[in-house]
């Protein structure tokens, strides 16, 4: 270089100082893209290699402004990589195909609907009871060594929303935390987890690749060496002997590379490697983390956090963490209302409406994947209104069966009803006698033995999920969702969203559940109001019998004073009488419920009584409750009024009821 200075007649000064500028930088950013922990990637080496040439050539020439050129642009090089490193989020990244679950950083609950649906795609995370023995495990005052939690649970039971939760919590008080995340599947390549995982630290998926298609370990290292980082040979040592291919050395040679990246990785970040779905985890990753479990001997001051998520707690004790086992099970309900509530900002009430909608389904795993989809599906119609409590249901789908079915969940719940074909018509019944159901009632009307019929409704409750034992009824099972309930009806032809009239199925079973409950006793209330709407609903061929029940249940209903039911019971007979071609005059039976609501609300008592005064007159027989609905009618109207002559008429009505009972 010398020499080219005086041959070229150029000051030397200037060209060793860019020399040495040059060469410094080149080497620093040469030095980084090898070092398997650091975060420069390894795919800048043939940038780096093209910068050394350029410095060959410069240096050779002794020509200053070419060294400083070649300077500069390692220097932007490691800069403007420096500058992407520090604005990287430290959170933890999950893989492609993964969404969070209950997550919120922070964010406040919402206050409109727009919120709210944002909100949706990422909700709080609200811990459960027992989140505090996790944390205590997993953020620990003094280590000693690698710390080790496993969190075993069911599909979708939050196990990845707890470990975002424990890493946000601990990235609060470790600002250089940095999260290493890798997945395994269900064909997963070997060492798929690790790959993903040790990506994001200057490890290239292709060093960590092991036998591919009978391919060696050797293999993986000449990938390296030919693809990512020229003259590895020289650098590294490393010699390839393919005549002595020995893959447990080479394996060695691997988790040792593995086990030095996370070492120096350690001494400059507090380290979380975080490897979901381990109940996949290949061999050759199982045994990278026995190796790690075994032989890593972490800085003393930055213990590394090795967390693990997996759905049995078997593939864990085969890893060696038995010790470190936490259980996630699916919220419960009362966990899902707080959720609503306390996350959603959905007001209690409708909260609860929501869960209780959900059923069992609600308490399984993914269980709140549904939840959260039934809420989305609620804003899509318009269903949530904005109060000062909260989002809240509107009164339309406070009401059972009313709630929309999510799309997905239709389509998940349909294929269950399919694979039950054999089974529908037990489905069928059930679903006509209501979301609790009673085995007597199903086995009487299908006329099936009870015992048969027992073992129908366990293999629809343990394998299909379609409906529920009640541990607390012997004699009652009960669907398992009321949007089970919802789909089966609408298949139907009678309820739910659907506009068909009921189907010939439906009118043969509503006839044979009438005839099975007219053999209950006792007789209550609820049992003659449900006689009469079976009835109703089973077509012309039970039409007389339809208006003989819907008669008495509105006349019992009136001495409930539930009048809009006995209005409902009175509209249900006269149209069962049309059916049968019967017209029938139930003039009596609305005044009767009109003159009871106008004594039980004191309003419009002289209209009423005057109604049913001129009723009275027209027809030269009354019976006796017209006669004393009379009466009374006639001594509230004395009483508003202090008018004689509703006295006079009072007489007048005593003793026609008095002369009534005489004969009777």
């Amino acid at each position: 270089m010398w020499a080219a200075c005086y041959a070229l007649n150029g000051p030397c000064v200037p060209v060793v100082i860019a020399n040495a500028t040059a060469g410094a930088t080149i080497a620093y950013v040469f030095g980084r893209a090898i070092d398997l922990a650091d975060e420069f990637p390894a795919g800048l080496s043939p940038v780096v290699l093209v910068l050394a040439l350029l410095y060959g050539a410069a240096a050779f020439l002794g020509s200053a402004p070419g060294l400083f050129v070649v300077a500069g642009i390692a220097g932007v090089t490691t800069t403007v990589h420096w500058v992407v490193v520090r604005r990287r989020s430290a959170v933890l990244s999950l893989p492609e195909g993964a969404a969070p679950l209950f997550e919120g950083g922070g964010q406040s609950t919402p206050r409109t609907l727009e919120q709210l649906a944002a909100a949706l795609r990422s909700p709080m995370y609200q811990p459960p009871a027992e989140f505090e023995v996790l944390r205590a495990a997993f953020l620990p005052r003094d280590v000693e060594g690698s710390l080790w939690v496993g969190l075993v649970g069911p599909t979708a039971a939050g196990k990845t929303a707890a470990a975002r939760h424990l890493i946000r919590e601990l990235h609060s008080t470790h600002k250089d935390l940095k999260v290493l995340s890798g997945r395994c599947s269900e064909d997963s390549a070997p060492y798929q987890a690790f790959r993903e995982a040790l990506a994001d630290v200057g490890v290239p998926s292709a060093f960590i690749a092991a036998r591919m298609q009978g391919g060696g370990m050797t293999g993986m290292f000449d990938r390296l060496a030919d693809e990512i980082i020229p003259f590895w040979d020289f650098f590294s040592g490393y010699r390839d002997d393919e005549d002595e291919e020995d893959d447990e050395a080479n394996r060695g040679e691997l988790f040792a590379a593995v086990t030095n990246a996370l070492h120096t990785l350690a001494q400059k970040h507090r380290v979380v490697l975080f490897l979901d779905d381990v109940q996949w985890i290949d061999e050759g990753s199982a045994a990278l983390l026995k190796h790690l479990k075994e032989n890593f001997t972490p800085p003393a001051d930055s213990p590394p956090i090795i967390l693990l998520g997996g759905r049995d707690a078997a593939t864990m004790e085969r890893l060696g963490m038995e010790e470190a086992i936490h259980r996630i099970s699916p919220p419960s309900s009362a966990d899902q209302v707080r959720i609503l509530e306390g996350s959603l900002g959905i007001e209690r009430g409708s909260a609860r409406r929501l869960v209780q909608a959900m059923g069992v389904l609600g308490d399984q795993a993914g269980g709140m994947f549904w939840l959260i989809r039934a809420v989305q599906e609620l804003i899509s119609n318009d269903g949530l209104v904005t109060t000062s409590r909260g989002f809240t249901l509107k009164k339309q789908y406070l009401k059972r069966g009313q709630l929309p079915v999510p799309a997905a969940m239709r389509t998940s719940l349909a294929e269950a009803l399919r694979a039950s074909a054999e089974y529908r018509p037990v489905l069928e019944c059930a679903a006509l006698l209501g979301e609790e159901f009673r085995v007597e009632d199903v086995a009487d009307c299908l006329k099936m033995d009870r015992l048969e019929l027992l073992q129908i409704l366990r293999h629809l409750d343990q394998e299909l999920h379609l409906v529920r034992d009640l541990p607390h009824d012997q004699e009652c099972y009960a669907f398992s969702s009321a949007f089970v309930l919802d789909i089966v009806r609408e298949d139907l032809g009678i309820g739910g969203s659907s506009n068909r009239p009921p189907s010939k199925i439906a009118r043969e079973l509503h006839a044979r559940i009438g005839q099975v409950l007219e053999c209950r006793t006792p007789r209550t209330a609820e049992l003659v109001f449900r006689i009469a709407r079976h009835f109703s609903r089973a077509g012309a061929s039970w039409s007389e019998r339809a208006v003989e029940h819907c008669r008495a249940a509105a006349r019992i209903a009136r001495l409930k004073r539930d009048f809009k039911e006995a209005r409902r019971f009175l509209s249900m007979a006269e149209n069962s009488s049309r059916r049968a071609r019967r017209p029938l005059n139930l003039r009596h039976e609305r005044l009767l419920v009109d003159a009871a609501e106008a004594h039980a609300s004191g309003r419009n008592v002289v209209q009423a009584a005057e109604a049913i005064l001129l009723s009275i007159r027209q027809e030269e027989h009354s019976d006796r409750d017209l006669l004393s609905t009379s009466a009374i009618l006639c001594r509230d109207a004395a009483k508003e009024t202090g008018d004689v002559r509703w006295s006079e008429q009072l007489r007048v009505l005593e003793r026609r009821i008095h002369a009534q009972s005489q004969k009777t």
